[in-house]
């Protein structure tokens, strides 16, 4: 595809999505300590926030590396969106990790199975949607005959989407105030909402496709 007219973007975009799935990969572990190990989930989000300010230094580079280049502008287009979307990825994992570490949020501990779960398997969507990158990279081809593996990473965001709304269903049961309700809903949803984007990301690839069909 038109990437490989410029190999060191695609090198660029390779480090950045790495480093982008290094981030998630932290949150992941993040979630499965914050219940059990206070000092070991701090040190989880202090690892991620350095990576998190890695991949924005790598995103950095690759919008350098396409002002001195020859690509096309619709081109240098795609590249920066689609960087732009995965880097959000980071983002928010960084994020949500912050908010729970500086404001020592409580949430339920007769949650913590589901929430491990979400973050487990928004991580194995996330490894599938850099399936789809790859593909789109190197076998456009074939992703193009055969756009099933963009169906798996919305297949993920339905496992994560029915977690959600059995969390925030149990959360809304619970004999506590309004404001404790919509405050642990705002962080179900949060971890959620990574799913939510991964499965945008993918759709946009799509798109990018359906604009680039001859």
């Amino acid at each position: 595809m038109i990437f490989k007219s410029n190999k060191k973007v695609l090198e660029l975009l390779g480090a950045h999505f790495s480093k982008v799935h290094e981030c998630y990969s932290l949150f992941d572990d993040f979630m499965m300590a914050y219940y059990d190990d206070d000092a070991e989930a701090k040190k989880c989000y202090e690892c991620l926030d350095r990576l998190e300010k890695e991949a924005d230094n790598l995103r950095t580079n690759i919008v350098e590396e396409l002002m001195s280049g020859k690509l096309l502008p619709g081109t240098r287009s795609e590249i920066l969106k689609l960087s732009g979307m995965i880097d959000t990825v980071a983002n928010r994992a960084q994020d949500v990790a912050r908010q729970i570490v500086l404001e020592h949020v409580v949430l339920p501990t007769e949650f913590e199975d589901d929430l491990v779960t979400m973050a487990h398997i928004t991580l194995d969507q996330l490894e599938k949607l850099m399936n789809v990158v790859q593909m789109l990279f190197e076998s456009y081809e074939t992703l193009v005959s055969d756009q099933s593996v963009i169906d798996e990473v919305r297949d993920f965001e339905s496992e994560v989407d029915k977690i959600e709304n059995k969390l925030i269903l149990l959360t809304f049961q619970m004999d506590i105030g309004l404001a404790e309700k919509n405050h642990i809903k705002y962080f179900i949803r949060q971890i959620a909402n990574v799913s939510d984007h991964l499965e945008n990301i993918a759709d946009e690839i799509q798109i990018m496709m359906v604009f680039r069909k001859v």
